[in-house]
């Protein structure tokens, strides 16, 4: 997916970055950058035993409107896109597609954050406009309005687990977890 600030500066590197700095390891990212006068941090990981792509938002000052956006191509074919179905409910948006081959794993997205506005309407976000509908196939795009640090959650696992891991203690613990994890299989 992708995800940017407000003035759409991506949160991730760019080749239009004069001062994004990339730290990498076995099972984590983070960029640090400055965006609108403020120092960002993006650390996205993987924890081993969920499955989950989780991001945690760091920065100083008060709250900040984030935008995510992505295809939901979720069986692998561009063309079964469209009948990809898109739901909301408490906070949580799922996506399914009668066509993927795990039926049972429907993908989420959560976040710590108040969604602001959504579409599924490729043209209207792309033309900076939401609609607040799901009608539309295949695309989502959500506006969060967000206090530091801001973590959004994106799998197939279990809500309530993907749930857990938007609060900010419960996300640094996956992540201390997750480093663990590497160090631990890495030296054995």
């Amino acid at each position: 997916g992708r995800f940017s600030a407000a003035d759409g500066a991506s949160l991730f590197a760019s080749p239009f970055d004069r001062d994004t700095r990339v730290r990498f390891g076995f099972g984590f990212t983070e960029w640090r950058k400055t965006i609108g006068g403020a120092e960002i941090t993006a650390t996205a990981f993987v924890p081993p035993d969920t499955d989950a792509r989780v991001l945690i938002v760091s920065w100083s000052g008060g709250a900040r409107d984030f935008f995510w956006s992505s295809d939901l191509v979720l069986c692998g074919d561009d063309a079964s896109a469209p009948k990809t179905r898109v739901r909301l409910q408490d906070g949580a948006f799922t996506a399914e597609n009668p066509e993927s081959p795990f039926l049972e794993y429907p993908f989420k997205m959560l976040s710590s954050g108040n969604i602001s506005e959504y579409t599924t309407d490729r043209r209207l976000w792309q033309a900076g406009r939401a609609d607040g509908s799901t009608d539309a196939g295949g695309f989502l795009g959500v506006r969060f309005t967000a206090e530091p640090p801001f973590v959004l959650v994106c799998g197939c696992d279990d809500e309530p687990r993907l749930r857990e891991l938007c609060n900010f203690r419960t996300a640094l613990a996956a992540q201390n977890e997750t480093l663990s994890h590497w160090r631990d299989t890495l030296s054995a």
